[in-house]
């Protein structure tokens, strides 16, 4: 063997050995040989989901009708009421008293509601009081994941005897406590 062919297989050995291409005239091309590896490493990660709940309301106004003085509406108008948290909710309302043209005005507590349409309630009519958020004891279930707790409440309005023709508005303050 001459110093050309030792020297040419001393380099194959050490292009083996580190893996790189060598490239001498006259001389054979190496290409490096990887031994395939994967490297696997775990990343902890952690969130805290807190308790909460949400609220969500149709945008619509509720649309009483034509009503005449000292008949009584039951509570029929449905507002659905969807909380989209992680814990249940109770349904509290308030309102403003009825305001009309003028000084044209009737009491908040003309506005009743119920769990139920068409009743006020089993035992104890319920009234709104301006000012005063009541509980209806309406309970919104939690949500799911991708449902929302959901549940319903009946408003109507008792016109009062003589209350003048007229129309009237009035702002119903629905709130989610959990």
């Amino acid at each position: 063997m001459n110093l050309k062919e030792k020297f040419v297989g001393l380099l194959l050995f050490i292009s083996t050995a580190l893996m790189t291409a060598i490239l001498l005239p006259g001389s054979l091309v190496l290409a490096p040989v990887y031994a395939a590896t994967n490297s696997v490493a775990n990343v902890i990660s952690n969130v805290q989901v807190g308790e909460a709940c949400t609220i969500s309301l149709p945008s619509n106004a509720i649309d009483f009708g034509t009503q005449y003085p000292g008949v009584d509406l039951a509570p029929t108008n449905a507002i659905t009421d969807q909380n989209q948290g992680n814990i249940g909710a109770y349904l509290y309302v308030d309102a403003g008293n009825w305001i009309g043209a003028g000084t044209n005005t009737f009491y908040a507590t003309n506005t009743v509601y119920g769990i139920t349409s068409g009743s006020i309630s089993n035992v104890v009519p319920f009234y709104l009081a301006a000012g005063s958020p009541t509980n209806t004891l309406v309970l919104l279930p939690a949500g799911t994941p991708g449902v929302a707790g959901s549940n319903t409440i009946y408003f109507g309005v008792n016109v009062p005897i003589g209350q003048p023709a007229d129309t009237y508005t009035q702002n119903i303050i629905i709130t989610n406590v959990c």
